[in-house]
């Protein structure tokens, strides 16, 4: 079993995750200094970023079980 992956699209999922956690900590920021906590905010950060975030970590998971596939036994 090899420690990293032979495949690089570990990565691009990261970097994708990290851009959403980027967005969703910047919009956060914005609604907690202005106090704008209208429904469209809300909703983008609960419902788009959030769901976004958990597609890309589910491809994760899914990759990371294809590729080490005895990665979660002992």
């Amino acid at each position: 079993m090899r420690l990293f992956p032979k495949e690089e699209i570990f990565f691009d999922y990261f970097d994708e995750l990290a851009e959403k956690i980027e967005e969703g900590s910047k919009l956060f920021l914005e609604m907690a200094q202005t106090r704008d906590y209208s429904d469209v905010k809300v909703a983008k950060l609960k419902r788009k970023l959030s769901t976004e975030a958990d597609n890309i970590t589910h491809k994760t998971y899914e990759r990371m079980h294809k590729t080490f596939p005895y990665a979660d036994r002992p």
